[in-house]
């Protein structure tokens, strides 16, 4: 008998404890619900300029009594418009309303359009929880909720160019860009089982339905990077031009040099042909005067030869050190070629 009594009462305390819950949820839901409607509403009048809503009962004494206050309010707005003739969009509703319209059409296509790959983060977790189209396509992501189920750590390689390891790294820019509301940096991404790719970041830090959020402007720089390459690869072949042509003027410089020793040589030799032509005259009996003469021509003409000879010495020389500053700018190239692949 003791045994069904305590039964009974455990039963009975267990159906009090469900009733209980029960009375609460209810008694939540019957509160939350009024509330949120009535903030929807609130809400339509002040983003749209509906001033046609009506507030509806409530069963619930507080929130009956902040509708009716609402409407009161709402019923003398629209008294007041009636007897003035004021149009409401002098009130300055249509005009907020649209100025609220026009730039979020402007966000919107600046986000959707932009080349550079836009997303927000959210604390505690800091992943991420939105991304423009240029964000999937720069991760190479297969859509929006792919990207959203990553953090930054996921898409950049285990460490920075300086050494730090990426988790450690992002959490620092995130929390200067927390402190100071901003921070622009350089960071090395990875595309998502991809390859590292050069970037900027702009970290943003803004208020989001109360709580501050952090949106993420990244800018690709592997073009830029390419392009940097080009332009070196560029400058190589004019330095190698430019060694062409200084090597092809050498190569005049000593063909004309050779003339010059063409011309000294017929110049010796005619030069030998008049010494000989004077030999024969003093064989065949020349004055002194004639022989004195013949010798001191002899004499100037091998001055000539000799000064002949140095230049072509000294023209050697420069043909010489010509070929070693040729040498010289090929190495050069040969290590551009080789820093550039």
């Amino acid at each position: 008998m003791v045994d069904s009594m305590d039964e009974v009462i455990v039963f009975a305390l267990f159906i009090a404890l469900v009733t209980a819950l029960i009375a609460s949820a209810l008694i939540s839901g019957a509160m939350t619900r009024p509330i949120g409607k009535l903030s929807r509403q609130i809400d339509e009048i002040t983003t749209k300029g509906n001033l046609e809503v009506k507030f509806d009962k409530s069963s619930t004494k507080e929130i009956q009594t902040l509708t009716d206050s609402l409407n009161r309010v709402l019923t003398s707005l629209k008294l007041a418009i009636l007897r003035t003739g004021i149009q409401k969009e002098e009130l300055g509703i249509g005009a907020a309303i649209k100025a609220k319209e026009d730039a979020e059409a402007r966000y919107r296509a600046l986000y959707e359009t932009s080349a550079d790959a836009i997303m927000t983060l959210e604390p505690p977790t800091w992943k991420f929880t939105a991304a423009n189209p240029a964000t999937i396509k720069m991760f190479n992501c297969k859509d929006e909720k792919e990207f959203t189920s990553l953090g930054p750590w996921d898409v950049s390689p285990e460490r920075q160019p300086d050494g730090q390891l990426s988790t450690v790294k992002a959490q620092k820019m995130i929390m200067k860009a927390m402190k100071e509301g901003s921070n622009l940096f350089k960071w090395t991404h990875k595309r998502y089982n991809g390859a590292d790719f050069p970037a900027t970041v702009l970290l943003t830090r803004f208020k989001s339905s109360g709580k501050d959020i952090v949106q993420a402007t990244v800018r690709d720089l592997s073009q830029q990077k390419i392009d940097e390459t080009a332009l070196k690869r560029i400058e190589a072949l004019r330095n190698i031009a430019k060694g062409r042509e200084e090597t092809a003027g050498r190569r005049e410089a000593v063909a004309e040099e050779r003339e010059t020793i063409v011309g000294s040589r017929e110049s010796a030799a005619k030069g030998r042909e008049t010494i000989v032509g004077r030999r024969e005259k003093i064989r065949a009996g020349v004055g002194r005067e004639g022989i004195i003469k013949g010798r001191e021509d002899a004499a100037g003409k091998r001055e000539d030869i000799a000064l002949g000879r140095e230049r072509v010495v000294g023209k050697r020389e420069s043909v010489a050190k010509g070929r070693e500053e040729t040498a010289g700018r090929r190495e050069a190239v040969a290590e551009e070629k080789k820093e550039t692949e």
